[in-house]
């Protein structure tokens, strides 16, 4: 037994080196670069719909929830998501539901509504709406509400490839639409 717990120390110390010296604990961020050519804006229908959801979204932001929310398409947001429960006042990276009009979670749930199937958006609905409502009655001074984060990647209006992350802590999305 104490064998057994040796070997699988000395796999773990040397995994764990490992992995410091090739960084891989640090991915890469993307060069965030448009490139002619590779990633033109499609005209299939059901692209045309995703990007129409999402278009309708970020016209209902303000500039500065848009600016907060925007990141270039690569960036390290697009991996940094956790669903460990956020902090009243953490920046998650995006824009946490509770600054959004009803209005504007409404545009939101339209994006989610054409990103999935109809028990996807079910699901999704149920965690973000009843669950997080119920947990926050049940404990309110501990429990945030509205616990979850958007972000949004590239620009549907200008780039071939984009999409967006819903994270929180019952829940982490990324969706990316592209030609």
């Amino acid at each position: 037994m104490l064998r057994k717990i040796l070997i699988t120390f000395t796999i773990m110390i040397v995994s764990g080196s490992l992995a410091c010296t090739l960084n891989i604990f640090d991915a890469p961020t993307v060069k965030a670069e448009k490139t002619d050519g590779i990633a033109e804006i499609s005209t299939k229908p059901s692209i045309v719909t995703l990007a129409t959801a999402m278009k309708s979204f970020r016209a209902s932001l303000s500039s500065e929830l848009l600016a907060d929310a925007s990141f270039p398409l690569g960036h390290k947001e697009s991996y940094s998501w956790t669903n460990l429960p956020p902090g009243r006042d953490e920046d998650r990276g995006g824009i946490r539901f509770g600054e959004l009009s009803i209005n504007q979670l409404t545009r939101f749930y339209e994006v989610l509504s054409v990103f999935l199937s109809d028990n996807g958006y079910t699901k999704v609905s149920l965690i973000t709406k009843d669950t997080e409502k119920h947990l926050s009655d049940i404990s309110p001074n501990f429990w945030a509400s509205n616990p979850y984060h958007i972000a949004l990647f590239g620009n549907p209006e200008t780039d071939g490839s984009w999409g967006f992350q819903l994270d929180g802590h019952h829940l982490g999305l990324n969706l990316f639409g592209t030609r």
